[in-house]
């Protein structure tokens, strides 16, 4: 599907301006509130429209796969030392390391728009418009994986950005990250990261970082200024406060946050390992 009919097809866009100052508990936490949001609205009757948004975390975090373990793949006590937060997506995947600087995208949006197609194309739907932006932000040799978004450096093409879905019964939330700065020593000590992860993650993952003829602030903007139909609205101070109470039962919670029993690798190599887990519930509807 081109650029110009996906844009078409989401037609009247809610625009959430782009927001720094959330923790990354809270900035989860608020894509669940809006996929609830637009689950009920849906279910209730009432018209809803898609609702884009991109944001940076305020603080650095470990990010757990949904239903993911925690021990084996976080050092707590790294953790505790770099002063970095934990939390846990509703979407499927491994766990990733992200900085105040790197950025997040996400898609809410009703199911009957690109649901029952096939699984993959419904990973470009949305990926195809952060391709655009990044493009129009800078760098050109951004381009579509699978389910990533990646740069061809002239030789291969690196991953740059994962993104994952999860699923629910009327709606659907798609959640990305694009790396900004590089893992260090640090990271993947951080990560509990095997001598496999990190020899394919130097071999396949690049970041923006690598690519001083972008300008990875102009992204949200360039993102934003992508539908023609839009309208803009911020977080409301009602899904702020639905947020808010998630957070505290669910996404900051140490008791839940070391409930999972999936295992898994670091995200955007977790398809490459030689014994690799499963990746993505890309299909799987779990509860809101």
């Amino acid at each position: 599907m081109s650029l110009e009919s996906i844009i078409e097809r989401l037609g009247d866009v809610r625009v959430v301006p782009h927001r720094t100052g959330d923790s990354a508990a809270l900035s989860l936490a608020i894509d669940r509130v809006l996929l609830r949001r637009v689950e009920r609205e849906i279910k209730q009757g009432i018209e809803v429209h898609p609702i884009v948004r991109t944001h940076q975390f305020s603080k650095p975090a470990v990010i757990l796969g949904w239903n993911q373990q925690r021990k084996g793949y976080v050092n707590d006590a790294l953790a505790e030392q770099y002063g970095v937060d934990i939390t846990q997506r509703d979407t499927g995947g491994g766990h990733m390391f992200y900085g105040s600087d790197d950025m997040q995208f996400s898609l809410v949006c009703p199911m009957n728009l690109f649901h029952g197609r096939d699984p993959i194309q419904g990973y470009h739907h949305f990926n195809t418009l952060v391709v655009e932006a990044l493009q129009q932000s800078g760098y050109d040799g951004v381009c579509l994986g699978n389910t990533s978004v990646r740069i061809d450096d002239g030789e291969t093409k690196r991953i740059l950005a994962g993104t994952a879905k999860r699923m629910g019964t009327k709606a659907y939330l798609h959640q990305g990250g694009i790396l900004v700065q590089p893992y260090t020593d640090e990271t993947f000590d951080l990560l509990e990261a095997s001598g496999e992860e990190r020899t394919l993650w130097d071999k396949h993952v690049t970041t923006l970082h690598n690519w001083p003829q972008g300008n990875p602030t102009a992204f949200p903007l360039a993102l934003q200024e992508l539908f023609p139909n839009k309208h803009v609205k911020d977080v409301t101070g009602f899904e702020l406060r639905e947020a808010q109470t998630l957070v505290e039962s669910t996404y900051a919670n140490a008791e839940h946050l070391s409930s999972g029993k999936k295992r898994a690798y670091i995200c955007y190599v977790a398809g490459l390992m030689k014994d690799p887990f499963s990746t993505h519930d890309t299909e799987q509807v779990v509860p809101l």
